[in-house]
């Protein structure tokens, strides 16, 4: 049997700051509900775009290739991308 200890430190200030926190978990949410798909086809699938080239021309304005998947993101790179779509 191997166990281990966490220890958890509760942060003041949340690591980024969002326009939207309910879009921002909700872009995480169905990211990661089809993790090995990219992330333009999780989200477009997810209804947050209405065409994959919405999908397209957001990660090409926030600096993300096109065939990234959603575990290749940082939460800053999914905090640009709620704002992003928030703004739009």
């Amino acid at each position: 049997v191997t166990s281990e200890i966490i220890r958890l430190k509760l942060r003041k200030e949340p690591v980024v700051k969002v326009e939207d926190e309910k879009l921002f978990f909700k872009i995480i949410k169905s990211a990661f509900m089809q993790r090995r798909k990219t992330l333009v086809n999780t989200l477009n699938n997810a209804g947050i775009f209405k065409e994959k080239k919405e999908a397209e021309k957001a990660l090409a304005q926030i600096g993300l290739v096109q065939d990234i998947r959603p575990e290749n993101l940082s939460i800053e790179d999914y905090a640009k991308l709620a704002d992003y779509i928030k703004l739009q």
